[in-house]
């Protein structure tokens, strides 16, 4: 089914309660005699489809908030100035402020009834500072499946800040299990003939961590048969792919192959390998007699069991192994691995052609005794040339930043666009720093940028500050920046503490 755009809904500045279509819903709140039409009481639901709300506002020295429910995009048209003394351009001041404490869908007692909310926060042509504050998500969503976009906003001093609430700031974790399984013929091997001559087994089984058994191979197969033929590693790794095809899951025949993968290490001394297993292995290991073979190696999404006798190979009925001194020993471990608290970010002429304002994203507790996290990673993409003045989360969160090319917007004739690819610029605050006063020169600093940091300069001369990562590998278009590393990357990425017995074990030795 097609789904089309439906005619623009308009809001009309008492309490709007605005229902959507099944199609792609535009609502428009425009502001009529300098009077804002989005106000707080106002509800939309935007019914099914891609909707968007298009807000013209002025500042009003306080926050709003209206009511979302099934509405994608909000997109803020700011018609007033900071209260900068010098902001670059001919309005007056008040930044625009929303809560977005009900833009995931609320009930009159305020419990949320939506399962995924905003997911694209705006600002569009404007000539005032705009803040979005406590911007909240789904129980099933991270903080990266929302956008935040900085779109042809004027000259000057005029920023743009998204403040999460910190249960949104969220991130995702992979888990993932291993099997080193170490088998060897000692008895083969010393005599130079096949590392896996005498072993006879016919299958292996194992145990997830939730319990479950599986067995690959076994009596009466063709999987099993191969088993008992491995005579080499690279035989035996063949078995274990061809039995993945094939495994029996607590008597149910299922296809493995895509949750597991079995590869083949190269050679190694099967003792000392075994060895780095600890505790009981280091004796299992001297079965092995420091003798070369390799191992191979289980891998899944999923953790394995870690009892002792998760792990076994198996045999035909009444068929013990065969004669030679067959060493075997398994070790498994689990890993996780979190990315990042990431922001997608869009930046789209900002600037209109000169030095735009300031981007801040990050979480809504930035009081000078917070601990909290901001976001740690933006991944931005640049459209036509934009210029800002400094990019920032909240307390000193940011790590990471990768930068790349979208598509423009505006046409080839436009002076102020590179046609095939736009340019980025951060190269720190235009209006001369202060550090600590909470003022940079005549810019007043974003919430956030620098509470809770003895330095206080994260807002200066530097478009990033103590950012271990930018990445512009992907972008075509230019990229000119500033950087700083201050006294606050002590706190934000080395751990001052000892780990180790020893006060000089984890000390890092630097020769030059």
């Amino acid at each position: 089914m097609k789904v089309v755009a439906s005619p623009p809904v308009r809001l009309t500045g008492p309490a709007d309660n605005l229902i959507g279509t099944s199609g792609n819903d535009v609502f428009l709140a425009r502001t009529v005699n300098n009077a804002n039409t989005l106000q707080d009481g106002d509800r939309i639901d935007g019914g099914a489809g891609v909707d968007t709300l298009y807000a013209d506002m002025t500042g009003t020295g306080v926050a709003i908030t209206p009511i979302f429910t099934n509405l994608e995009s909000v997109v803020v048209r700011a018609q007033a100035t900071t209260s900068d003394p010098i902001n670059g351009n001919n309005m007056t001041n008040r930044p625009v402020q929303i809560d977005a404490q009900r833009s995931l869908g609320v009930d009159a007692a305020d419990h949320v009834t939506a399962a995924v909310g905003v997911t694209r926060w705006e600002s569009n042509n404007s000539r005032s500072d705009v803040i979005i504050e406590d911007v909240r998500i789904g129980n099933s969503q991270k903080t990266s499946d929302i956008t935040i976009a900085m779109v042809e906003t004027d000259p000057g001093n005029v920023d743009y800040a998204v403040y999460f609430n910190q249960q949104s700031l969220r991130n995702a974790s992979t888990s993932s299990g291993s099997l080193n399984i170490y088998v060897m013929d000692t008895e083969s091997v010393k005599a130079g003939t096949a590392a896996l001559k005498n072993t006879a087994f016919n299958g292996f089984s194992f145990k997830t961590a939730a319990g479950a058994t599986v067995t690959l191979g076994g009596t009466n197969t063709q999987e099993g048969s191969a088993f008992d033929a491995a005579q080499t590693y690279a035989e035996l790794q063949t078995a274990f792919v061809n039995g993945l095809k094939k495994a029996n899951v607590d008597g149910v025949v299922k296809d493995l192959s895509a949750d597991y993968t079995v590869t083949l290490s190269s050679d190694v001394n099967m003792q000392t390998e075994v060895a780095k297993g600890g505790g009981a292995s280091a004796k299992v290991a001297e079965s092995f007699l420091n003798l070369t073979g390799k191992f191979l190696t289980l891998k899944s999404a999923e953790p394995f069991s870690k009892s002792d006798t998760a792990y076994k190979w198996t045999y035909a009925e009444n068929t013990a192994p065969g004669a030679g001194a067959i060493a075997q020993a398994f070790n498994s471990a689990a890993s996780s691995v979190s990315e990042l608290v990431t922001s997608k970010v869009i930046l789209d002429d900002v600037g209109m052609g000169s030095t735009g304002g300031d981007l801040v994203i990050g979480g809504m507790s930035v009081g000078e005794t917070s601990t909290s996290r901001g976001v740690e990673r933006f991944e931005i993409e640049v459209r036509d040339n934009s210029k800002l003045q400094t990019i920032n989360s909240t307390n000193n969160a940011l790590r990471e930043v990768t930068i790349k090319n979208g598509a423009i917007s505006r046409t080839v004739g436009d002076a102020y666009t590179n046609y095939l690819s736009g340019d980025l610029t951060v190269n720190g605050n235009a209006n001369g720093a202060v550090a600590g006063t909470g003022v940079a020169g005549n810019d007043s600093i974003l919430k956030g940028v620098d509470e809770g940091s003895p330095v206080a300069d994260h807002h200066g001369a530097f478009g990033f500050s103590d950012v271990r990562l930018i990445d512009a590998h992907e972008m075509t278009g230019k990229l000119a920046f500033t950087a700083q590393i201050t006294q606050d990357t002590i706190a934000k990425y080395i751990t001052l503490v000892d780990t180790q017995p020893s006060p000089t074990g984890d000390v890092a030795e630097v020769t030059t």
